[in-house]
């Protein structure tokens, strides 16, 4: 890290953090199962897309083969930590894949 980076950082108070070495805690994240975002018209979000494996966070798209997710072509995976975890701070954490 730079000098100025290390500054940057250290302005900076974290409020949460977690590690994706285990699967996820149902009391940290909302899995999104089934679901679909107006702001996304290609992909719904399904539960079984969205997993830890070897430390990483996995948010997986798929062709949608179902007759599910309101017509949309792609099933992805997606979270967020609203509600749950950083209330406190007012501000909250979204993931989601989504085909562009």
């Amino acid at each position: 890290m730079t000098q100025q980076q290390t500054s940057r950082a250290e302005s900076f108070n974290l409020v949460w953090s977690t590690e994706f070495d285990a699967p996820l805690k149902s009391w940290e994240w909302n899995i999104y199962k089934n679901a679909s975002f107006a702001s996304s018209k290609t992909a719904c979000f399904m539960g079984s897309n969205t997993y830890t494996q070897d430390g990483v966070l996995n948010l997986a798209i798929n062709q949608n083969q179902s007759l599910g997710c309101s017509g949309r072509p792609y099933a992805s995976g997606g979270l967020d930590t609203y509600t749950l975890v950083v209330q406190k701070s007012l501000e909250h954490l979204v993931m989601r894949s989504t085909v562009v």
